[in-house]
C-alpha cells in the first residue's frame, strides 16, 4: 500500500502550482491537505506614540501573503496520537513558499495542494525568498508620502512587514483563524523650527549600533504559539542605517513643526554615552547631524560642541527604539551645517552635498561613497551653473574606495566628467561624455553611449558603445566590444572584440578578436606582442569566429594568427609574425616575408594563366583561390606554362579551365575543390599539379580530350578524358617488400598482415624498431595488422616515424606502438587516420621532436599515451582511449586538443601542458566543468572544457 501511496504524495507536494518547491525528500510521505484557507483579523494595528491616530491597515481583496513551511518531521510524525509539537521540529529555513490571496469575503486561499506542517506567514508576499534560507525583512529604505495623521498611519503599514503562524493539519476543511503582527515598530519625531528661515525636510537618517533595519524569521524560538509570541520568532540585526525620504508635507515654516515616524526593529535600552543611535536631518539648506537620541539636549548642553553635535534642543532621551515612543526636536538657523566632506549613501545625498556647497567659495568638496550613485542632470546643473567646479577651480572629488561606482546618466551634458575628480570610483557612461583632463578610474561605456577621449586614462575602458580618441593619449587597457575610432596617436593594452578603426598611430599590446580597420599605423609596443588571434577562440565565454585586420596603412611587428587583408597596393606589413594568412590579392610590394610563417594568398577570377603567374609572383603568394574562367593563353610557346611557388590551390566557387595547352602548377601543390562547386577542365586543356593531391569535395569534370595530372585524386570525379595519378605506391605482403619500399621513399599499401621477425628489426638510434619511416611516406594498412618481435625494451617500437601519414592499420606489439622520431634530416607532421594501437605499453610517444605536431582522426589508443613537448601541438578527433597492457592513462607534455573523443571508464588524463576537450565524453557521459575531475589527475587549471 505504501508503494502505491508515496508517488501520489510526492506529486502532490511538488505540484506545479507551488511557487517554490525544493528539498522534497524531507516532505516525502506527509499527508496532503487540499483547499487550505485561513482568515485574519481585519486590522494589524499599533498605536503611534504621539497620539496622532490609530495606525491601521485594512486588508484588501487581492492582497497576497506567503506561507512558508519551516519544519521537518520527526519519528513521531507517523504516530497520529502524538502531540502536534512532538511530530515536528521547527527549523530556521524555508522548505516551500506558497502564495495565498485574499478574496472579497476576507478569506485567504491557495490553489496549491499543501503538505501537512507548520507554516509561517509573511506580508508582503515575496516569491524570491530563498529555499534553505531564513525568511527575511528589511526597512532600510522608507518613504513618507506626507506628514499628516492619515499619511503617517498609512506609512506605518507601507514601510512595514507582518508575520504570523499557520498550522496546516490533515482533516481541517474549515477556514483557520489566525493573526499577523508587525515586524517593525515606530519611533516618532516632532521637528520644530524656531529659526528665522523656512526649511524643507527632505530626508531623515537613523543610524547607530542599536539601530535595526533587518529581521529574519527563526521559528525555533516560537514554540508554536500566536499573538504577541509572534515576536519571538524574529531575530534583528543591529548597527544598521535607515533612510526615510519625505516626499510631501515636509515644509517647516519658522515657528512651525511637522511629525515624522521611522520604522525599525525594537532595540535594547539606549544608554547615554555609548553611541547607540543617532538622527540626521537633511534639509534643502543644510544638514542637522549628530543628534544623540540617548541624550537630552538642553540650552546648556545643546551648544555647538564637537563635530558630532549640533545646536538643537530635545525634550527627552529615548530609552529604546521601536517602542512606540517619540522625541520633540527643536532647531533654528544655527543648527544647520554645510559639510564639505560627507559619506554618501544615495544619489539624493550627492545632490544635496553639491547643492549646499555651490555658493561656498574656495572649498573643495569630497563625497565618500558608501553606495553606488548616479550623476544626474540635476547634479550637473549645480556643478556647471555654480561656476565653482571644473578645471582650475574648487574640485568635487568622489571617492569610491574601489567598491562603488558613479553612473553618468544619458541626459547629462558631455563635459560632466571634466567637472569631477574621480578617485577609486569607476564611471559608467549612459550617454555622451568627453574628457579633456586625465582620468585615473575605470570607465564602462554602455551600449548606445559615446566616450570621447582627449586625455590619458590610467585605468581600463570597457566599451560596449563608441569610443573616439580625439587627442594623443595613453589608455592603460581598452576592452572593446563596440566601436572604437582612433583619430589621434594612442598607446594601450588592447582587447578588441568589436570594431576598431585607426586613422593615426596605435601602439599596442594585447589581442584582436574582432575587426580592425587600419588606415594609419598599427604597431606592437617594443618587445610586447600584439596578436591577431586565431578564429573560434573564446573570450569571457563568447566565441569569436573571424579575427580580421583590414590594412590600408602600415602594420609593424604584429603577430598574425588569422587573417590580414591588404586593401591597396600601398598597404604595408613588416615582420608580421604568426601562423595566419595575408590576403595580398592587391599585390602590395610592401610585405616583408623573411622569417614569416604566415601564408600569403591571392584570390583571382576570370583571367589568363600568364596573368595568374604574374599576380602570384608580384604578391609573393604561395596559396591561390580560383574562380570563374582560367584561360591557357593561345600564344604560349609550346602551349605550356608553369605557375611556380604555389603550394595550395582552392577552387572556392565555379571554375572553368579553357585553352589548348597545359597549365602546370609546380612544387606538387594540393588542389581542393570546395563543396557544392564544380571545376571543369575543358577540351584540349591540361591541368597538372605534378605529384600533388587533388581533393574534389564538390565535383571535378574532365571533358573529352582534357587531362588532369596529379599524385592522387579523391572525391567526386566525372572523367571523360584522362586522369593520370603519379604517386608511386608499392603493395607489400612481406617485411622485406615493406622495408624496400620505404628505403626507396615510396608509399606502401599492405596486402596482408605483416610480422617483423627478430632478425628483420632495425634501429632508430634509440632502440629496436620494426620499421623506420624517414621520408614522409604514406603507409596504408588497408585494414591489416603489423607486429614486431623482440622490440620490448623501454625505447623499442613497432613503427618509428619522422612524419607522414599512417592509416587503416592495427599496431599490435612493441613496447612503444608508434614512436615519433623527428630529426634534422627529415621532419613533418605525423598524421594518423583509422589507426588502432592495442598491445604496446605506450601507444604513441615522442622524446625528440621539432614541433611539427600530431593529428589523429578516428583512431583507438589502448594503453599509456605520452609525448614530449617537442612534438608540437597534438590534435585528436573522434578518437577512443581505453585500457591496454594494464594501463588506461594519458600524460601530454605538449598542448593537446581532444575533439569528439571518448574515454573508457577508469581512464585518467594527467596534463602537463594545456589541454582542451571539446564535446568529449567519459564512459558515455558528456564531460563538463562539473565532472571533469573524474577524468583529470593533477592541475585542473590547465584544462578547458567546451
Amino acid at each position: 500500500m505504501t508503494a502505491m501511496v508515496l508517488p501520489a504524495l510526492f506529486a502532490a507536494c511538488t505540484n506545479e502550482e507551488l511557487d517554490v518547491v525544493n528539498n522534497v525528500e524531507s516532505l516525502d510521505g506527509r499527508a496532503v491537505v487540499e483547499n487550505v484557507k485561513f482568515n485574519l483579523s481585519e486590522s494589524a494595528s499599533s498605536r503611534l506614540v504621539y497620539d496622532v491616530a490609530d495606525a491601521e491597515y485594512v486588508w484588501q481583496a487581492g492582497d497576497q501573503v506567503g506561507a512558508c513551511l519551516m519544519d521537518v518531521i520527526t519519528d513521531e510524525y507517523w504516530n497520529t496520537a502524538a502531540d502536534w509539537e512532538d511530530r515536528f521540529e521547527l527549523v530556521d529555513y524555508i522548505q516551500t513558499n506558497y502564495k495565498f490571496t485574499r478574496n472579497a469575503d476576507g478569506e485567504w486561499g491557495t490553489e496549491a495542494k499543501m503538505c501537512e506542517g507548520n507554516y509561517f506567514l509573511a506580508f508582503p508576499y515575496d516569491a524570491n525568498q530563498g529555499i534553505r534560507a531564513a525568511y527575511s525583512f528589511s526597512c532600510a529604505d522608507q518613504t513618507l508620502e506626507g506628514t499628516s495623521r492619515s499619511a503617517l498611519g498609512k506609512a506605518f503599514a507601507k514601510n512595514n512587514s507582518f508575520v504570523g503562524y499557520l498550522p496546516v493539519e490533515r482533516g481541517a476543511n474549515e477556514s483557520v483563524a489566525t493573526s499577523m503582527t508587525p515586524v517593525f515598530e515606530a519611533t516618532g519625531f516632532t521637528l520644530k523650527n524656531t529659526g528665522t528661515d523656512s526649511y524643507t525636510i527632505e530626508k531623515i537618517v537613523l543610524s547607530g549600533k542599536k539601530v535595526s533595519s533587518f529581521a529574519v524569521v527563526n521559528p525555533t524560538n516560537n514554540n508554536y504559539t500566536l499573538g504577541a509570541a509572534n515576536k519571538k520568532m524574529l531575530e534583528y540585526t543591529t548597527g544598521d542605517r535607515i533612510d526615510v525620504a519625505i516626499k510631501s508635507g515636509n515644509r517647516v515654516n519658522r515657528q512651525g513643526s511637522i511629525n515624522l515616524i521611522v520604522m525599525s526593529g525594537t532595540s535594547e535600552a539606549l544608554v547615554e554615552g555609548q553611541d547607540d543611535a543617532y538622527l540626521e536631518i537633511h534639509t534643502d539648506k543644510g544638514l542637522i547631524r549628530g543628534i544623540d537620541l540617548a541624550k537630552k539636549y538642553t540650552s546648556a548642553n545643546g551648544e555647538l560642541g564637537d563635530d558630532e553635535t549640533v545646536n538643537v534642543l530635545t525634550d527627552k532621551a529615548l530609552t529604546a527604539l521601536g517602542k512606540a515612543d517619540k522625541v520633540n526636536i527643536t532647531f533654528d538657523d544655527t543648527s544647520l551645517d554645510i559639510p564639505n566632506e560627507m559619506d554618501i549613501y544615495s544619489t539624493d545625498e550627492l545632490y544635496r552635498l553639491i547643492k549646499w556647497n555651490a555658493a561656498v567659495k574656495d572649498v573643495d568638496v569630497i563625497a565618500n561613497l558608501k553606495a553606488s550613485v548616479d550623476l544626474t542632470a540635476e547634479v550637473y546643473d549645480i556643478l556647471k551653473n555654480s561656476g565653482k567646479y571644473g578645471k582650475d577651480k574648487s574640485t568635487l572629488t568622489i571617492n569610491g574606495s574601489n567598491l562603488y561606482e558613479v553612473t553618468v546618466k544619458a541626459d547629462v551634458p558631455a563635459d560632466a566628467m571634466d567637472l569631477v575628480s574621480f578617485n577609486q570610483a569607476d564611471v559608467n557612461i549612459e550617454g555622451v561624455q568627453t574628457i579633456t583632463k586625465p582620468v585615473t578610474v575605470g570607465v564602462d561605456v554602455y551600449a548606445d553611449a559615446t566616450f570621447n577621449v582627449a586625455a590619458n586614462v590610467t585605468n581600463t575602458i570597457k566599451n560596449n558603445g563608441t569610443v573616439n580618441v580625439k587627442a594623443t593619449a595613453t589608455i592603460n587597457e581598452l576592452i572593446n566590444k563596440g566601436a572604437v575610432v582612433v583619430d589621434a596617436n594612442l598607446s594601450t593594452e588592447l582587447y578588441n572584440l568589436g570594431s576598431l578603426t585607426i586613422n593615426a598611430t596605435l601602439s599596442a599590446k594585447g589581442q584582436n578578436y574582432g575587426t580592425l580597420n587600419n588606415y594609419g599605423t598599427l604597431e606592437a609596443m617594443s618587445g610586447v606582442a600584439l596578436k591577431n588571434m586565431n578564429k573560434d577562440l573564446y573570450y569571457d565565454n563568447i566565441k569569436y569566429t573571424n579575427p580580421l585586420i583590414n590594412n590600408y596603412g602600415k602594420i609593424l611587428d604584429v603577430e598574425n594568427n588569422n587573417l590580414i587583408i591588404m586593401m591597396n597596393k600601398e598597404a604595408r606589413i613588416n615582420e608580421a609574425d604568426g601562423r595566419g594568412e595575408i590576403d595580398n590579392t592587391v599585390q602590395s610590394d610592401y610585405i616583408k616575408t623573411e622569417n614569416v610563417k604566415n601564408t600569403v594568398f591571392v584570390k583571382v577570377s576570370d583571367l589568363a594563366v600568364t596573368k595568374l603567374h604574374e599576380i602570384v609572383l608580384n604578391a609573393d603568394a604561395t596559396k591561390v583561390y580560383l574562380s570563374g574562367t582560367l584561360t591557357i593563353d593561345p600564344e604560349i610557346e609550346g602551349g605550356e606554362i608553369k605557375v611556380t611557388q604555389v603550394t595550395e590551390i582552392i577552387a572556392e566557387s565555379e571554375l572553368s579551365i579553357l585553352g589548348k595547352g597545359k597549365v602546370w602548377f609546380s612544387e606538387s601543390p594540393s588542389f581542393t575543390i570546395s563543396s557544392k562547386t564544380e571545376t571543369i577542365v575543358n577540351n584540349g586543356a591540361t591541368l597538372s599539379i605534378v605529384n600533388g593531391e587533388l581533393l574534389a569535395n564538390g565535383l571535378l569534370t574532365i571533358k573529352n580530350n582534357a587531362q588532369v595530372i596529379c599524385g592522387t585524386a579523391k572525391g567526386n570525379i566525372e572523367n571523360y578524358g584522362k586522369l593520370k595519378e603519379n604517386t608511386q605506391q608499392t603493395s607489400a605482403i612481406s617485411t622485406q617488400e615493406l622495408k624496400d619500399a620505404l628505403t626507396n621513399g615510396e608509399d606502401v599499401i599492405f596486402e596482408s598482415n605483416i610480422s617483423v621477425s627478430n632478425t628483420e628489426t632495425e634501429t632508430n638510434g634509440y632502440g629496436t624498431t620494426g620499421i623506420n619511416v624517414n621520408n614522409g611516406q604514406t603507409i596504408d594498412g588497408n585494414g591489416k595488422t603489423i607486429n614486431v618481435q623482440g622490440a620490448n625494451g623501454t625505447w623499442d617500437s613497432c613503427i618509428s616515424t619522422t612524419g607522414g601519414l599512417i592509416k587503416n592499420l592495427t599496431v599490435a606489439s612493441g613496447f612503444r606502438g608508434i614512436f615519433v622520431h623527428h630529426n634534422s634530416s627529415y621532419s613533418e607532421k605525423v598524421v594518423l587516420e583509422n589507426v588502432i594501437i592495442d598491445g604496446p605499453v605506450y601507444t604513441i610517444s615522442c622524446d625528440q621532436g621539432t614541433n611539427k605536431g600530431l593529428e589523429a582522426t578516428g583512431c583507438t589508443f589502448n594503453g599509456w599515451t605520452s609525448y614530449a613537448k617537442t612534438l608540437g601541438d597534438a590534435l585528436f578527433v573522434d578518437c577512443k582511449f581505453g585500457e591496454g597492457s594494464g594501463y588506461a592513462f594519458c600524460r601530454p607534455y605538449a598542448p593537446t586538443t581532444f575533439t569528439d573523443c571518448e574515454f573508457q571508464e577508469g581512464y585518467k588524463l594527467n596534463p602537463i601542458a594545456k589541454v582542451e576537450l571539446i564535446n568529449c565524453s567519459l564512459n558515455g557521459v558528456a564531460l563538463t566543468d562539473s565532472n571533469i575531475n573524474k577524468l583529470i589527475l593533477g592541475d585542473l587549471s590547465l584544462v578547458t572544457v567546451k
